[in-house]
């Protein structure tokens, strides 16, 4: 969620962080991501982070954290792992331009991010993660985050970034070095070793997906393949597709099977589609409130046009919106979380095995398969608009029992409904020589 955005629209004040909660709570979510939460809003003055006094100041965000800790929800400060915008900051003018990321020819690596087009482009450099200068700064963001009262911290990008020679002296590394690479996970190691010894509890994150972060990182928020929102066309040719073009999730969650991952899908909503998708995965949702109308649709459920988002350069998906009732969309999605609740010791903590383990016969059904001890589940998801019959066998195990988001208790091998997701349960058989 961006309280405050690039354009210093404030959407969210600190007062509001119960009525986020309330908004949580209507789809089962239990984490808030605080993004724009600082003075400079969203990408924009990095990497000051300093509590808006337009917002309501320190203590109103204190105040905040404090009450949706009450409410039983973990909130995540956002703070951008490599962004340092030029010229805008006195880091950037005293240590920040001679810790970042330079080229061959002396110029620094620089991105651009211009969200509205009545405002103008802010451009950044990259710092240096070898640097002291930048390793002091993101630690302390990381300290400060836990004293305002938040359960942990998000570094943007950095599950996202591939290695690139490094020219600048005195970075700490060779010259030229590569960067982005061995001194990565150091980097947040180092962070989330230095976070637990104050707070065992405190969460580190990272925007992406990337295993050379696997022992800092609690949970990455996904933006990559296969953790990224689809459109239902997009979705359906990859399912119908004689081989895998692309091998995620399904090679990541069998590689490393305890990775948690959200899946992002840059609007207030998710669609049936992605909230099957997520659930039969056993990945982790997320919704993302980043423009005004954003907020009225959440607060309001007033569905937006795209005339409303006039100056936004990067929309959300208005008719995917638009498709769906929001009490409807809000609705699904609550079902589709508690249902992976109610099932944990499979979607959350069971072994995803993929496809090995049973044998399923049913025209273009989808079905991953998680172990848990004795117990074996298959989630089955038929993403397509008519009713599937189908068979399922578990070797060496016996079927007791099946539900779906929103129904306890369905008949397992009943027909398939449309866009709809079941869990069968099934259980080691005991042999007399057991």
């Amino acid at each position: 969620c961006i309280l405050k955005q690039q354009n210093g629209e404030i959407m969210w004040p600190y007062t509001s962080l119960d009525k986020l909660c309330d908004v949580a709570d209507a789809r089962g979510l239990d984490i808030l991501g605080l993004f724009g939460w600082a003075h400079g809003g969203h990408d924009h003055l990095y990497p000051d982070y300093h509590p808006c006094p337009e917002m309501g100041g320190a203590e109103a965000l204190k105040k905040g954290l404090k009450e949706a800790k009450r409410r039983g929800k973990r909130t995540i400060i956002y703070a951008n792992g490599q962004l340092q915008e030029r010229e805008a900051t006195e880091f950037w003018r005293k240590v920040g331009k001679d810790i970042a990321i330079t080229q061959r020819d002396g110029q620094t690596y620089q991105h651009t991010y211009h969200k509205y087009t009545d405002i103008p482009k802010y451009r950044f450099d990259l710092g240096c993660l070898y640097a002291q200068a930048w390793y002091d700064r993101m630690l302390a963001l990381a300290m400060q985050a836990n004293e305002l009262g938040a359960d942990g911290i998000l570094y943007d990008q950095l599950a996202m970034m591939s290695p690139m020679a490094c020219y600048g002296e005195g970075h700490g590394h060779p010259v030229p070095c590569m960067v982005h690479e061995i001194e990565r996970p150091v980097f947040l190691r180092r962070i989330a070793d230095h976070m637990r010894r104050i707070n065992p509890e405190f969460i580190v994150m990272t925007e992406g997906l990337h295993d050379c972060a696997l022992d800092a990182v609690s949970l990455f928020h996904g933006c990559e393949l296969g953790m990224f929102y689809a459109s239902s066309s997009e979705m359906l040719v990859r399912l119908r597709a004689s081989r895998i073009s692309h091998p995620f999730p399904e090679l990541y969650r069998t590689v490393f099977p305890e990775v948690m991952s959200t899946v992002r899908v840059p609007a207030p909503m998710m669609d049936r589609d992605m909230v099957n998708y997520t659930c039969v995965y056993g990945l982790r949702y997320e919704l993302e409130s980043r423009y005004g109308p954003d907020v009225t649709y959440l607060l309001e459920g007033r569905v937006p046009d795209a005339a409303d988002y006039v100056h936004v350069i990067n929309k959300p998906d208005v008719a995917m919106m638009k498709a769906t009732p929001p009490v409807e969309a809000a609705r699904y999605m609550k079902e589709a979380i508690d249902f992976q609740r109610q099932n944990a010791a499979f979607f959350w903590h069971g072994r995803y095995v993929d496809n090995q383990g049973f044998t399923l016969t049913g025209r273009d059904l989808v079905a991953k398969g998680f172990a848990a001890g004795d117990t074996f589940g298959v989630a089955v998801w038929n993403p397509f608009q008519n009713v599937t019959p189908f068979t399922l066998e578990v070797p060496g195990y016996e079927l007791f029992s099946a539900s779906e988001p929103g129904r306890e208790r369905v008949e397992p091998l009943s027909p398939m409904a449309a866009n709809t997701v079941r869990l069968l349960r099934w259980k080691k058989r005991i042999t007399n020589n057991e």
